[in-house]
């Protein structure tokens, strides 16, 4: 039995399936990191943290407690990992390359260009901004609205509550689906976080990843995979 099956005992439609991270997911974490302070935490001083947006966001990715948690950094590594494009293989050779190198080329060539990425629950979209930067089609949702200077980098923001029973079809509709990856955290109960608003049910955001992933998509939402795992979901390509 795997870990998402003990979490969710109806398991994975036959369409979903539970695969390995790619080889590269766990190089970028290595090569793109670096050691930050992190704010507001008060048992861990320091994260690894992506150097090479704050002209984007202001700060580093992945410095945060409640937001721009460490988990943007995975988000990030894996929606590289996951590039078509030869250039990031390419870039990873040369091991001289500094974490704010290797981000600089990846921006400069823009390596997420093609994909369409969704943020589920994104909170403060600092994973969101940093993916458009290097090139993705990104969608967000969250319970909160976002600052419209945000939301000008994005394709679209859509307002709902993931467990309202219509949240799937309210996704598709504004999103077209297709996607090539559907991503997210599970920080909840943040001061911005409205009273009664309890955390997504894993058949939700596997019913999510199902409808709105193209043939060969990922679903990497640690609700309902291990976070920082080695395994991910991946929606099968059809016969």
């Amino acid at each position: 039995m795997t870990a998402l099956e003990s979490k969710s005992p109806e398991g994975l439609p036959a369409s979903l399936e539970i695969v390995d991270r790619p080889e590269a997911y766990w190089e970028l974490l290595d090569r793109i990191t670096e050691d930050k302070p992190r704010v507001g935490s008060v048992n861990l001083v320091s994260a690894p943290a992506v150097t090479g947006f704050e002209d984007v966001l202001g700060e580093s990715l992945g410095t945060g407690f409640w937001e721009n948690t460490p988990r943007t950094v995975h988000q990030l590594a894996f929606a590289i990992s996951i590039s078509a494009q030869p250039t990031v293989g390419e870039f990873l050779k040369n091991k001289d390359a500094s974490p704010r190198d290797l981000i600089k080329a990846f921006r400069d060539n823009k390596v997420l260009a093609g994909l369409k990425i969704m943020d589920l629950g994104c909170g403060k979209p600092n994973f969101a901004l940093a993916a458009h930067a290097l090139g993705a089609s990104m969608y967000t949702a969250d319970i909160n609205d976002l600052d419209l200077r945000d939301k000008r980098q994005l394709e679209r923001h859509i307002v709902l509550n993931l467990n309202q029973p219509d949240a799937t079809q309210i996704l598709f509709d504004g999103t077209g689906g297709n996607f090539d990856l559907i991503t997210g955290s599970t920080v909840f109960g943040t001061p911005t976080t409205p009273k009664g608003v309890s955390r997504p049910k894993s058949k939700k955001i596997i019913d999510v990843g199902n409808t709105l992933l193209k043939e060969g998509g990922y679903l990497d939402y640690p609700l309902v995979i291990p976070d920082y795992g080695d395994k991910v979901i991946r929606k099968k390509a059809q016969a």
